[in-house]
């Protein structure tokens, strides 16, 4: 991986079948991958060891 593109993907929808297939690819081509999940007890069994999973609900907005 060259230094000039970004490192890490960020994949939402990382469970379902397309984005399964976007982290399974990021992570061949030397990404790290950030999986964004409504649950993460659900994802973490359905995704790669190497990818983080982070909790979230994009159709939810959250106040800091």
């Amino acid at each position: 991986m060259s230094d000039d593109r970004p490192t890490t993907f960020l994949v939402v929808g990382a469970t379902g079948s397309f984005g399964a297939l976007v982290v399974a690819a990021a992570l061949v081509d030397g990404y790290k991958v950030k999986a964004v999940a409504r649950d993460r007890a659900h994802a973490a069994p359905a995704l790669p060891t190497e990818a983080e999973v982070a909790e979230g609900d994009v159709t939810r907005a959250a106040v800091h």
